[in-house]
């Protein structure tokens, strides 16, 4: 013989399995919060040591920093000068895409297309070409071409 519930039943045991999850979900929200104050504690003082490490004097990991962080027009000096000291290599392309995507950010699709170009030029067969072909079709477009 089935048993059936009646609707009042269900309903009281769906509002009680909702309120047990979202205090699960909520506990879970809160001790972590606990432990990453904890860990940033721990990290603080050795901000000191970042700017004495390598990461200071190679324009590359500076130029990905600020980019990384937002700072995107800050980023391109480093790109710039990184490019100027190193002729090859798998960096080399990572700066003229990283480039291409602050000009086209900033709106300069010309500039944007130029840096794409020349990191196609150095190495057709880069893992970038999709994302490249991709960005400059968007840049030929905001051109009008």
């Amino acid at each position: 013989m089935m048993h059936l519930l009646s609707k009042n039943t269900i309903q009281l045991l769906s509002f009680n399995l909702a309120r047990c999850l979202s205090l699960t979900v909520l506990f879970f929200l809160i001790c972590p919060l606990n432990s990453v104050a904890q860990s940033e504690r721990a990290v603080l003082p050795d901000e000191k040591n970042y700017e004495n490490s390598k990461v200071s004097s190679d324009p590359f990991l500076q130029a990905e920093h600020l980019f990384h962080s937002g700072e995107l027009i800050a980023a391109k000096p480093y790109y710039h000068e990184y490019l100027d000291k190193n002729a090859r290599g798998q960096r080399r392309l990572n700066a003229f895409f990283r480039l291409g995507l602050i000009d086209q950010k900033e709106k300069s699709f010309s500039t944007a297309i130029r840096f794409y170009k020349l990191l196609l030029g150095s190495n057709p067969d880069t893992l970038l070409t999709h994302d490249v072909n991709f960005n400059m079709a968007v840049c030929n477009y905001e051109l009008g071409n």
